[in-house]
């Protein structure tokens, strides 16, 4: 994502999209109660609640660890 020139933002909550005068974005979000802002962008999409899809996957016969909500373990390295 970073090639693309992309900023992905985790573990926040949406406060609001405000429009600079020259018509870029200004991202508001809360992290732990703390209001923060990232500006100059483009466009924002915002996700929420994302969804894991991977029964079909057959991760059990590769022998991919799973954790109780269905996402691969990540190892430490």
């Amino acid at each position: 994502m970073d090639k693309a020139d992309i900023q992905m933002v985790r573990n926040t909550r949406a406060a609001r999209v405000e429009k600079q005068a020259d018509g870029k974005l200004t991202f508001v979000v809360t992290i732990t109660g703390e209001e923060h802002k990232a500006s100059d962008f483009d466009g924002i999409l915002y996700t929420v609640g994302q969804e894991l899809c991977t029964n079909e996957l057959d991760l059990a016969d590769l022998r991919v660890k799973l954790t109780k909500s269905a996402a691969a373990r990540q190892n430490d390295r």
